[in-house]
């Protein structure tokens, strides 16, 4: 908001804006908005300020890459490869306590992982491994490095088999059992598992089919399920495999107790209750799939409000439903999530953001916005999201590879810039974290439950856009700010005329809130442009420009 009060007598104009806007890096920035900044925060808007401290939580060392970031109910979930070693291990540690879990994955296997939390599963991803959160947080696991498992998703057992006859609900069957070795150790199937059959001479049997009772080493399924030689109740395989398999999957979420996933094409559900079954297709509770048929792969899915979203470039797919015979894709022909920014996608008041090839959009179920228009002619790439619960907080990488961290204030519409902290992964669990790729932890402000490390006092600056008052050119005569310093803050204010070279006009280091006039050595211009430059914490809430009309010549 700017004030302007009557001209005087000789010809001079007083401006005061007193209400400054966000980052509007463009050449149309308006009086009040910032064409860049560093550092600032819109928390006390109207009035300018700059961020509070972050707090520092460190984790890991350098020698270590982040493949996988997560944080769940106080515990940090991260898979790291050591550049050292080259090898790869699942971390899991409480953030307010020493209880802490490693295990080994494959050596050199540097694909980036996915975590995925549904019910009692930490589920990771391409590893189809998972953990069960009831045992992580037993009271048995107090102790330091008391051992909790690494369970594997998919589950097979390869032996010469007898198929025959044998029991279903306590009455005889036939051609319905599986018996394995007495000395064969089944893997964890489950009944309703739906399980492949692989490698029956009697090739009918190579099929896949639902586990419908577990005896011991019998697996017992619908009668009549095999195919067996003319005459005879069972027969003997030499080798077959029987496998419960999941499905590869580039992007997952959970929603309604169930696991989504998709992948290439493919849009894959599964059972409810249970991310392990993904083929049983029986009844309500059954698991579900659709090829949906459309040009390019998919490049994220994320659960929002009453449905799922699967997103390409070019499209975004919402599916309806909560049970196979009701499931329903709605497609519509519009800007998705851009490939590599999957990780962008988060719930601001109530608002699902996402990063798409122009730009950082606003979707609520209809037609996304477009919000970043005011980025200016830089092209990003990789974002990053979170989300405190009112801001969107993105990441978003450059040409260059240099990541800056962006804020949008859902509350007053704007974007505020912090600064390049090359971040893996933004969560929220009771309070908001960046996790680094260089492993360290901060949280958005200096609290910290266990009292971490402090980061120094913030570097700041405000680069507001070109001023101008006419067509004519003007004089700068004097210039006004009213500020507020906290301890130990220090603030310059520069300026630069006609796109010349920045020029100290003023320091001011004294604590508290008050006017500063700032010296000015009058000069004639077309335009001029004002920044500040402070070290701590500092606010301004009115900036006053006075000058006057010089000839136009």
């Amino acid at each position: 908001m700017i004030f302007s009060k009557p001209t005087y007598g000789s010809g001079k104009r007083e401006l005061t804006q007193i209400a400054f806007g966000g980052y509007n890096h463009t050449r149309s920035a308006s009086e009040g908005e910032l064409y860049d900044m560093k550092n600032l925060t819109s928390a006390d808007y109207p009035v300018l300020s700059v961020r509070p401290p972050r707090g520092l939580y460190k984790t890991e060392g350098s020698a270590d890459r982040i493949l996988g970031y997560s944080i769940y109910d106080d515990y940090i979930c991260k898979v790291v490869y050591n550049l050292l070693f080259g090898s790869v291990r699942l971390t899991i540690n409480n953030i307010n306590t020493d209880e802490y879990y490693n295990f080994d994955l494959e050596d050199e296997d540097t694909r980036e992982r996915t975590f995925t939390f549904l019910n009692d599963y930490m589920i990771l991803f391409p590893d189809k491994k998972y953990i069960k959160l009831s045992e992580l947080n037993s009271e048995l696991n107090s102790e330091l490095n008391h051992e909790i498992f690494l369970y594997d998703m998919e589950a097979s057992i390869s032996s010469v088999v007898t198929i025959g006859e044998g029991t279903y609900g306590g009455v005889s069957a036939e051609a319905n059992t599986i018996t394995f070795p007495e000395n064969k150790k089944l893997p964890d199937f489950a009944v309703g598992d739906a399980v492949t059959i692989s490698g029956c001479v009697v090739t009918e049997n190579n099929k896949t089919a639902i586990i419908e009772e577990i005896d011991g080493n019998k697996l017992i399924f619908l009668e009549d399920c095999f195919k067996m030689p003319e005459g005879e109740t069972e027969y003997t395989e030499q080798k077959i495999t029987v496998a419960r398999l999941v499905p590869d999957l580039d992007y997952l979420c959970g929603h309604s107790n169930r696991l989504y996933g998709c992948k290439g094409d493919t849009i894959y559900v599964s059972k409810l209750g249970n991310p392990l079954v993904w083929y049983n297709y029986e009844g309500s509770a059954g698991a579900w799939t659709s090829d949906v048929g459309s040009p390019g792969d998919f490049t994220a899915c994320f659960s929002y409000g009453s449905y799922v979203y699967f997103f390409k470039e070019e499209t975004v797919y919402k599916l309806y439903g909560y049970r196979p015979d009701n499931f329903q894709l709605s497609t519509s022909a519009t800007l998705g999530v851009k490939a590599g920014s999957a990780k962008s996608l988060a719930v601001a008041s109530e608002i699902l953001f996402y990063h798409s090839r122009t730009g950082i959009m606003a979707y609520t179920g209809g037609s996304p916005s477009l919000i970043s228009s005011n980025f200016g002619e830089i092209k990003y790439k990789n974002a990053i999201g979170g989300s405190d619960g009112t801001d969107y907080y993105v990441s978003l990488e450059d040409d260059k590879g240099i990541r800056t961290l962006f804020k949008y204030d859902t509350l007053h519409g704007i974007w505020m810039k912090e600064d390049d902290i090359s971040v893996c992964g933004i969560f929220f669990d009771k309070r908001l974290y960046f996790a680094t790729t260089n492993g360290d932890l901060y949280t958005a402000d200096k609290s910290f439950d266990n009292g971490q490390y402090i980061l120094p006092e913030v570097r700041s600056f405000a680069e507001f856009g070109d001023f101008y008052t006419s067509l004519d050119k003007k004089v700068m005569s004097r210039l006004y700010a009213r500020l507020e310093l906290e301890a130990e803050a220090t603030v310059e204010i520069l300026i630069k005329f006609d796109s010349g070279e920045w020029e100290t006009l003023t320091s001011v280091t004294a604590e508290g809130k008050r006017a500063v006039t700032i010296p000015i050595v009058p000069r004639r211009c077309d335009h001029y442009r004002i920044k500040i430059e402070g070290v701590g914490t500092w606010r301004l809430y009115a900036l006053s420009r006075e000058g006057y009309t010089a000839s136009k010549k």
